[in-house]
This record gives structure tokens, sequence and C-alpha cells, in this order.
């Protein structure tokens, strides 16, 4: 597509969403690592490692310099993670705001066709059926990005309800202050993980919707017969969107997003919810008080 450019003005704006999803993988790293910052910073206070993983040869209790080595390498490991985690999470926007930028320049050759007075109509034909062929490579630009945008989208959207869940529970049950600043991080984070993406595709949607009306604007009613058949055929072509599918399931948008996190998070924190309070209540309650408890997968009687 970059072989499409040829004005100093159309270069400027890919250049300018080239500099904007670096500035997007860099603020998705400092949200990243403030979570990471965070769980080490309330592990200090607490005395204890982030994670307290299982080391082989260490034991953090067993002497000072243990525990700030095991705290110390997991704090390091938790950073290669967040590394890790923000390319997969931010692959998606730096394919999509470039394309953006190529659309909206497309956008723009496709309102100025017929606009120049010494071309001849053969040279305006010529134009046309060049913006036929730019409007192919876009559209097979999109269908290699599917299958790859799909899927992970698709995961992350099935995996961003369920984690919210169980961070709520943990917020609301069993975390301190500390551990609840570093839970109310890892949520921002999480959160990251599509709600950008999804908000890009209901822009290039509309990006895609408006060169119909750029094409529509150009000036093609003077036009021979050939040229306007042409245009009808194409201009046919440009009302259809172009829209991104998560797992071939369901449309990637940010109703979507809002929709799937929301019910999942809502139906998981009923879940486990019920689960901590019967589990309270078997720990507490004297068995002379009730005849049974109701758990969600099965009946415990006393």
């Amino acid at each position: 597509m970059d072989k499409m450019l040829t004005k100093s003005s159309e270069r400027r704006n890919v250049h300018r969403a080239v500099a904007l999803s670096n500035r997007i993988f860099f603020f998705f790293m400092t949200v990243y690592i403030g979570y990471a910052t965070s769980t080490f910073i309330s592990a200090i206070f607490m005395g204890r490692p982030p994670y307290q993983n299982y080391y082989p040869w260490l034991d953090w209790r067993a002497s000072k310099w243990q525990y700030w080595l095991q705290t110390g390498l997991e704090y390091f490991a938790m950073l290669g993670a967040c590394f890790q985690d923000v390319c997969v999470d931010c692959y998606p926007i730096n394919f999509v705001l470039p394309l953006r930028a190529h659309m909206a320049n497309f956008a723009q050759r496709l309102r100025n066709l017929g606009n120049d007075p010494d071309e001849s109509a053969d040279e305006r034909y010529a134009k046309l059926v060049k913006c036929i062929k730019d409007h192919k490579v876009i559209l097979r630009f999109c269908d290699t990005l599917r299958p790859m945008i799909g899927g992970t989208i698709f995961v992350q959207l099935l995996v961003v309800g369920l984690v919210m869940g169980f961070t709520l529970i943990n917020i609301v049950k069993f975390a301190d202050f500390g551990s609840r600043v570093a839970a109310l991080s890892f949520m921002s984070a999480v959160l990251l993980e599509t709600t950008p993406f999804c908000t890009l595709c209901n822009y290039l949607t509309d990006d895609s919707l408006k060169l119909a009306d750029a094409l529509f604007e150009s000036n093609w009613i003077d036009q021979e017969k050939r040229y306007k058949t042409t245009l009808t055929h194409f201009l046919h072509n440009l009302q259809k969107p172009i829209v991104f599918m998560a797992g071939n399931v369901f449309t990637i948008s940010v109703a979507t997003n809002l929709t799937v996190s929301e019910l999942a998070a809502k139906r998981k924190m009923i879940r486990e919810f019920t689960l901590t309070v019967n589990l309270e209540s078997f720990y507490t309650c004297r068995p002379a008080n009730f005849r049974f408890l109701f758990l969600p997968w099965c009946k415990i009687w006393i």
C-alpha cells in the first residue's frame, strides 16, 4: 500500500499513524509495568515476594538476601511477561492505524477524480481503474489480517470477562489495600487488551463507508459513458463495510466488547460470590442451624 503514496502529504499522514502506533505501544508498556511495579511495592510492604513462585534453591523465609533475590527474580520475570503481553495486545492496533491512514489518503484520491481540466478522457479512466486496483489491495490486506486478529480478539474477549470477575471478587472479599491497588492496575491492563482495538474497528468501518461518499463527490457527472459505468460498479463495491470478525462468531466492535465483558463479568462474579458466601457459611455456621448447603455443583448434607 505504500506504493500508492504519490504526494508528500500522504506520506506525512502515514508517518503520523506510525508514530501514533509507537506511542500507543509505549503507553501499553507503561500501564503493564505499572501493574508489575505496584504488585512489587505492595509485596515489599507486606514482607513477602510478589507471587511466591517456587525456586528449588531459594527459601525466601530463610534470610534477607534470599528474600530480595526471589523478589527481584519475580519482578524481572513479570517485566518480560508484560513485554510479551504488550506485543500480543498491540499488534492489531499497529496494523489498523496505518490502514486507516491509507484509507484517508485513498478517500482524498477518490474525491479528486475528474477534477483536473487538463486530463484527457483516457487519463481520467486510467486513474479510475488505478483506484479500483488500490481498493483491491486494501481488501487483500484486510483479508490477510482477519485470521490472525479474529482468533486473538476472540480469545481475549472470552478471557477478559472471566478475569474481571475473578479480580472483582478478589477486591471485594480478600484483598487488602495494597492488593486492591495492584488489582485495580491489573484491571486497567486487562481492559486495554480489547477496548482500543474494538474502538478502532468502529472507526475503520466508518472510514470504509466514507469511501463511497468520497467517490460520489468526485467530478463524474460530465464524464463519458464508459467512465460512468465503471464508476457505478465501483461505487456499489465501496458500499460494503470493512469489518473484522472475532473467530467468525461476532463482529469486533465497541458494542460487542461491552456486551461480552459485562455479561461474562456479571455471571462470573455472581457465581464466585455465591460460592464464597456458601463456603464461609460452611466454616462459620453450626451444623444444627441448617440441613444442607447449596453449592453451584453439588449439595453438602449435614
